[in-house]
């Protein structure tokens, strides 16, 4: 009968887990020099490891710098979008510059259209300046005719050309002044949009935003908390869709490559056992810990719980035909004593079940070993 997959032996720091499936007798000598017939087995061998259940894509969101936190926008188990404000960062002081420069950009823009008070005052002083001009003129045109009849002296007809020739300049002054002040006014608008850049990006610097489409799954800190660049607010993960992270020994990272099954559980759902593949094996040991990170995706879909531990066996060989022997029918240097040759056989070990252990090389199935004298 094929044993679960998950190991359970009080030592928790056992890393190699095996499983065999007997597929011939078990052997058990009663005395000294008593032979054995080597057979083979059908083993099945697993490496343990421990993690966690998370959702196959997710982030843990954090502060880019040390601040209050204003508000937060969401609530556990609401769904957001990606590029979704979740957090805001900051104080009140902050939204009220917003708010502050935002109307000095609308003032600016008030007086700068042209039916603003400021530019109509200036309009309409150009118009009455052109109307008088304009009438200046016509007197000083009609002078200029009476004066060849002799009805005028001349001096009138100069004084009347004077006065055209100020009204002239007092619409040239006036429209100039509209110009200025219209350069003016637009020069104040884009003074204030710097500043509410300036404000607004200092701001946005503040304004957390959600990287992918998903749940919250957690909120980790309250408003009116302070945040830091270290410490998660929140998690947003995608749903219905599951991972394993787990840690494996550098002494076993080697044997683990993408597709091995994995046989897990959970304590979040007690005596079940659920079945994962990996597909991740992150090259770059965790000097802290000393291991390697290998993702699995969860074959079951049923809903996980995000970070609650397992405890797995990642497969590495399944109902593989094995040589095995009684451990005790090993010498010390690795050798087993064959009859037929009188001398010890020099074989190449595998893997330890309880007693018995597994022979690669040396020796063949079929041929008859000697249990030695006590070593």
């Amino acid at each position: 009968m094929l044993k679960s997959f998950i190991y359970k032996a009080d030592n928790k720091m056992k890393k190699i887990i095996s499983i065999l499936l007997l597929a011939v007798f078990f052997y058990s000598c009663k005395q000294t020099g008593e032979p054995h017939t080597v057979g083979e087995h059908i083993i099945n061998e697993a490496v343990y490891a421990s993690g966690e259940v998370y959702p196959t894509q997710y982030y843990f969101l954090k502060s880019p710098k040390t601040a209050p936190i204003l508000r937060i926008l969401v609530k556990e188990g609401e769904y957001v979008s990606a590029g979704d404000i979740l957090v805001v960062m900051g104080s009140t002081d902050e939204t009220k510059k917003i708010r502050l420069a935002s109307g000095q950009v609308a003032i600016a823009k008030e007086n700068a259209n042209e039916n603003s008070a400021i530019l109509n005052e200036i309009q309409a002083k150009i118009d009455i300046a052109q109307q008088q001009y304009r009438q200046d003129k016509v007197s000083a045109e009609r002078y200029q005719t009476l004066a060849a009849t002799k009805a005028v002296s001349p001096q009138e007809v100069e004084d009347k050309l004077l006065t055209a020739e100020k009204s002239l300049a007092e619409v040239n002054a006036l429209q100039q002044q509209y110009s200025s002040t219209l350069r003016r006014l637009n020069d104040q608008i884009l003074i204030s949009e710097l500043q509410l850049a300036e404000v607004s990006g200092q701001y946005n610097d503040n304004v957390i935003r959600s990287n992918i489409s998903g749940k919250v799954y957690s909120i980790l800190k309250e408003q009116g908390e302070t945040a830091d660049s270290y410490t998660p607010i929140l998690m947003v993960g995608v749903e219905n869709t599951f991972k394993l992270e787990l840690s494996i020994d550098e002494r076993d990272i080697s044997k683990i490559t993408t597709g091995q099954k994995v046989y897990f559980e959970s304590n979040t759902y007690p005596d079940r056992q659920f079945k994962a593949t990996v597909f991740k094996i992150d090259p770059v040991m965790r000097k802290e810990s000393r291991y390697f990170k290998v993702e699995a995706i969860i074959n079951d879909s049923i809903f996980f719980y995000p970070q609650s531990s397992v405890e797995a066996a990642i497969i590495i060989r399944e109902q593989s035909k094995s040589l095995m022997i009684p451990f005790d029918y090993l010498l010390k240097k690795d050798s087993v004593l064959l009859p037929t040759a009188n001398k010890a056989v020099a074989v190449k070990t595998g893997i330890r079940i309880n007693n018995l252990i597994e022979i690669k090389t040396g020796i063949v199935a079929g041929d008859i070993i000697l249990k030695p004298a006590a070593q």
